[in-house]
């Protein structure tokens, strides 16, 4: 980050590293650059296969930690877990109706509390005979 002239709290940003990614398998920085290196860092943090809190025990530990951080609300933790998952749904054919959470990102601007976003979808799947329990 100083190589590139970037000007936020380098401090902070190791922080969020030893503190956060930590609990993920792999992260993924953002920076902004315009006519400068803009003050801001992004740090996107991912689980090996997407892996979903019904059958990941990380997602507790994570979700605790952000609360008690008063980086997240303990309702909308509730309201992400209630929310992954897979059924069957009947279209022209039956499919697999698959919601669940891509990542969570932390965002640092300098001068501005620490934020965090979580980010999710949906995706539909054709079953196939040999696969019918994906």
């Amino acid at each position: 980050l100083r190589d590139i002239g970037w000007s936020g709290d380098r401090s902070a940003i190791a922080e969020m590293l030893d503190r956060y990614a930590v609990k993920f398998d792999y992260t993924v920085c953002n920076i902004h650059i315009g006519r400068n290196v803009l003050p801001s860092f992004g740090l996107e943090m991912y689980l090996k296969e997407m892996k979903q809190p019904g059958w990941e025990p990380r997602w507790s530990e994570i979700f605790s930690l952000l609360v008690s951080d008063g980086l997240a609300l303990e309702r909308k933790c509730t309201g992400l877990v209630g929310y992954c998952g897979k059924r069957t749904i009947h279209r022209l054919y039956p499919m697999k109706y698959i919601s669940g959470i891509n990542h969570l990102k932390l965002v640092y601007r300098k001068g501005s509390p620490l934020e965090c976003k979580a980010y999710f979808g949906t995706m539909m799947r054709k079953f196939t005979i040999d696969k019918i329990d994906d």
